[in-house]
């Protein structure tokens, strides 16, 4: 049935976010019984030509729509497009739209994968996994020893995985895709499917407040400041601690309760004060020095303070406001009059000014100066009054004062810690690889003095427990471990199957496998491998295809489909021929020219039932080559050495019944002619200017 308006646009508007190509399906079969003899000669024997087939109907298939996994033939039952996790051009996990999920073929030889832990997997000989490396290697090419990519999904708590965070969370679902860094699938699904990049700072809610339940309706994207007032909100009324507490609490524990809030909230709203103010301290200072006659000292202070139950020594509250001992001893001093008595009067005015507003005076020489603790280094130095506010004692010591400021600083820790973790990453990758390396070669788990002596052996560092390392523990590096790949013991023949696979957007690969087991905490652990899905056109490797199309209307006849074929194939023909890579190598323009591959194909095959004709399909094909044939010779080129196919037209027929007029210039007979998208010809007179 055909979209309406709404469904077309809001599908056209997903595609233009996404940045992906057009959906497609896959026309599968023996590579020398589907191509034409005159391609076969060309390619016959070069062992990069082929496509990517597929993975027998058990296989469990990682989808991104919180059912966790399901299995491939249940998805082609389904009809739907799902979405997938699968990993971008630079190996991040991501999530993008599987197309089509269906059967690609019927009694294949299918092979079996059988790995480290014990698992397997079925698939035909050319199917491609990922290694380790980044790399994919066809099925019939992997070795024993192999390492395979795998992406484990887990249960744990936030505490777990972030030990200094102070939560009491359920467990969520992680992922990690072989690094120490670990992502939340909930937060994955909910970017993907709300078309956002969840910015620091926001939470995904789980509705149901169930964690695990990570379906795209129940989850919410919003910032940490609304998700805190909703959990309150959910915390109010008989939901409130204390109202259960109220409930729950013996007398006894409500006693206690009540007696450590009551003494924590004493006098000035703070159990530490003591209730004497800076001007009862002065005006003690006075006293104390009347009665010595001199400038006290921070022992007569204390027997002092003892005695008239005041403090005894300062906190730095204090010695802010009043320069501490010796600045309160000093102003007192200066207030009776007891020293500096031959100082100018002038001198002795402004020593008893700054003094008495905190600072460390004295008169030296005559002059008044300021003693200082530097700011950055803690080392003393002297300054004059109209210096009294620097805090810096060297130009050193200001440019490490610039370090305090909160922009600079966060910028340029942040630069070190990203170089700092990119190294303990990948210095913890390297620990991982060599104990996994260690355990397939020792067939058991290797003692920690083994693995250290690996470790040296390759010249990698083995420490794991300071607190400068990658790792906190030899466990710890014994999950990562078990995170990183997955060695293949064997790959066996099992027999004819019935095989799937599906289209994925933009990146073309997926995660299989859904291998259950436990984490060393007893939580559940489940395991996926890598895999790209297949293809669509048989090439070799550095290849292009010119594809066309033509749009099969209900009233057409074969005349009219004639015609629509001829000039796809003239348009096809002339794409072509523009072999300028200019970012390519060599091997792409020679593999393209050699060729001439062109990709002419139907949509709207239940528009109108003569396409669904066997052999109005061969009248069509047979035209193709001959109009092909024709034009080659015109431009000079090699004829094509395969002309049709099954292109992958995803929305563009349904774009073709509502896009506007599209033309496209194509050269015949020293004339430029215009022709719809839909390859009716325009009303408009030929252009001969070639403009």
């Amino acid at each position: 049935a055909r979209p309406t308006a709404s469904e077309f646009f809001e599908e056209w508007t997903a595609l233009i976010k996404a940045g992906t190509g057009e959906r497609g399906i896959f026309n599968r079969g023996g590579l020398e019984k589907q191509v034409p003899a005159r391609r076969w000669e060309k390619i016959k024997g070069k062992p990069d030509v082929g496509v990517n087939p597929c993975v027998t109907g058990e296989t469990l298939v990682y989808t991104a729509d919180g059912r966790g996994h399901v299995r491939i033939d249940s998805l082609a039952k389904e009809g739907k497009d799902v979405p997938v996790f699968c990993l971008d051009s630079k190996g991040v996990l991501i999530v993008r739209y599987m197309r089509n999920p269906r059967v690609t073929g019927t009694m294949k030889d299918v092979f079996r994968i059988t790995l480290d832990d014990g698992s397997t997997i079925d698939a035909t000989e050319n199917h491609k996994f990922r290694l380790r490396s980044g790399e994919y290697k066809k099925v019939g090419e992997l070795k024993h020893g192999d390492s395979l990519h795998v992406l484990t999904k887990y249960e744990a708590s936030i505490k777990d995985i972030f030990p200094e965070a102070n939560s009491r969370s359920q467990d969520y679902w992680w992922v990690n895709n072989g690094l120490k860094k670990n992502i939340a699938e909930h937060r994955a699904i909910a970017g993907f499917h709300h078309n956002t990049d969840i910015p620091k700072g926001y939470v995904v809610h789980h509705k149901d407040r169930k964690a695990q339940n990570n379906h795209p309706s129940n989850l919410e994207i919003m910032s940490k400041e609304v998700h805190d007032a909703l959990h309150a909100n959910l915390m109010r009324g008989d939901n409130n601690p204390m109202r259960i507490a109220q409930k729950k609490w013996s007398k006894e524990k409500w006693d206690v309760y009540k007696e450590k809030h009551s003494i924590n909230n004493i006098g000035e709203a703070n159990s530490n004060f003591s209730g004497v103010t800076h001007n009862d301290l002065k005006e003690h200072a006075l006293t104390l020095t009347k009665k010595l006659g001199k400038r006290f000292s921070a022992n007569d202070w204390s027997i002092y303070a003892k005695e008239h139950n005041i403090p005894q020594s300062f906190s730095k509250w204090r010695r802010d406001h009043l320069g501490g001992m010796k600045g309160l001893s000093t102003w007192a001093a200066l207030r009776e009059g007891v020293e500096n008595i031959n100082a100018d009067p002038r001198v002795v005015r402004s020593l008893e000014k700054y003094t008495g507003e905190g600072y460390d005076c004295e008169i030296v020489g005559g002059a008044l100066v300021i003693n200082k603790t530097c700011e950055v280094c803690s080392n003393m130095f002297v300054t004059n009054i109209s210096q009294r506010e620097c805090g810096i004692c060297s130009i050193s010591c200001g440019v490490s004062q610039s370090w305090q400021r909160e922009d600079v600083r966060a910028k340029t820790i942040g630069a070190i810690r990203t170089v700092h973790s990119k190294r303990k990453e990948q210095v913890a990758r390297s620990q991982a690889q060599i104990f996994t390396d260690l355990k397939f070669d020792l067939q058991r788990e290797p003692l920690k003095s083994e693995w250290i002596d690996r470790c040296t052996l390759i010249g990698i560092s083995s420490e794991i427990s300071r607190e400068s390392s990658p790792l906190r523990n030899y466990n710890e590096l014994k999950d990562l471990a078990e995170m990183v790949n997955h060695k293949v013991m064997s790959v066996t023949y099992v027999g004819k199957r019935t095989v799937y696979n599906g289209t994925v957007d933009e990146h073309h690969n997926f995660f299989v496998g859904g291998f259950f087991s436990h984490t060393r905490s007893g939580k559940q652990k489940i395991v996926y491998l890598n895999n790209l899905q297949c293809g669509e056109i048989y090439l070799q490797s550095k290849q292009f295809c010119n594809l066309t199309s033509i749009v099969v209307r209900p009233k057409d006849t074969m005349k009219d489909l004639k015609r629509k074929i001829r000039l796809a194939t003239i348009l096809g023909t002339y794409q072509a021929t523009l072999t300028n890579f200019k970012y390519l190598s060599k091997e792409w323009k020679r593999n393209c020219e050699d060729e001439q591959l062109l990709g002419i194909s139907i949509t709207g095959y239940y528009d109108n039932k003569i396409v669904r004709d066997d052999k109005n399909l061969d009248i069509l094909r047979e035209e193709t080559v001959v109009v092909n044939k024709k034009y080659a010779k015109r431009l000079n080129v090699n004829q094509s050495t395969s002309i049709t196919c099954v292109k992958p037209h995803g929305n563009s027929g349904s774009w073709l019944r509502y896009a506007p007029v599209v033309c496209t210039i194509l050269y015949s007979q020293g004339s430029y002619k215009c022709y719809r998208s839909t390859f009716e010809v325009c009303r408009e007179p030929a252009r001969t200017d070639k403009t």
